[in-house]
């Protein structure tokens, strides 16, 4: 049975609230095994609270950042969203109330929740805030299923890759970035981040295509406008052409 994938919840007390009605939409994704969620309230009595919040961020999977004007306006949210950053986290905004999120370069950066019509719509404003907190959930769920990883063959060592090779494959790929062709791209990244055994990257090519398999999605079944669909297309062939780049520099000599 695959291990849950924790899940760090970053909140500010002014929305507490808002927390606990997400984990009543999250319960059904614990009952089944599929998560494991921490926030701050589950510091028990007379640990140490700095370390051992620091600890839950350091073995999360994945960090929900429930953003609102009380989130932006405390330091500690910051310090610890720029922490997930650094080191290397999924990331995920929920949207809880109407605030400037969007001035946070960080935050501007990723894919928000909850949506819209491809349109992030703050949690407060959503005529049905149980559809708006299904709708985070199953962001979050979709996540997880990107992140399952192949089971591989251990009978034989891998085998580095010739630099030749490597650079025969990423040159396929932004070729095929290039004609606009990012399903094929995406498939051969996977492809390719197997054959330098990095499970980071691994892991990053896995969670890009779980990004545009949803986005697909969205757009077959209408769910999403034209300008939204290809400004994630676009943010998800920038990042493929980051792990390139990675690829180069770490596996390419």
């Amino acid at each position: 049975m695959p291990t849950p994938k924790k899940v760090f919840i970053l909140n500010a007390p002014e929305d507490n609230s808002f927390l606990q009605a997400l984990e009543k939409q999250l319960a059904i994704l614990k009952e089944h095994d599929i998560i494991q969620n921490w926030d701050r309230s589950k510091v028990v009595a007379g640990a140490k609270w700095k370390e051992t919040t620091e600890k839950n961020l350091q073995n999360a999977d994945i960090v929900l950042l429930l953003v609102s004007s009380d989130y932006l306006s405390q330091k500690w949210c910051g310090e610890m969203q720029k922490k997930a950053l650094e080191l290397g986290k999924y990331l995920i905004p929920v949207i809880l109330r109407p605030c400037l999120w969007q001035v946070n370069v960080a935050l501007k950066a990723l894919s928000a929740s909850p949506q819209q019509n491809g349109i992030v719509v703050p949690i407060s404003i959503w005529k049905n805030q149980d559809e708006a907190f299904q709708n985070v959930a199953s962001a979050i769920y979709e996540v997880v299923e990107g992140m399952k990883e192949v089971p591989k063959s251990d009978e034989t060592p891998p085998v580095k890759p010739r630099a030749s090779s490597l650079s025969s494959s990423i040159q396929n790929i932004r070729q095929l970035l290039q004609n606009d062709r990012l399903d094929e791209a995406i498939k051969q990244l996977l492809q390719l981040v197997e054959q330098v055994n990095d499970n980071q990257l691994n892991k990053t090519a896995i969670l890009l295509s779980s990004r545009n398999r949803a986005n697909n999605n969205e757009r077959i079944n209408g769910t999403i406008n034209g300008d939204n669909f290809d400004r994630r297309r676009n943010q998800i062939k920038f990042a493929v052409l980051s792990v390139l780049e990675e690829i180069e520099r770490d596996y390419g000599r």
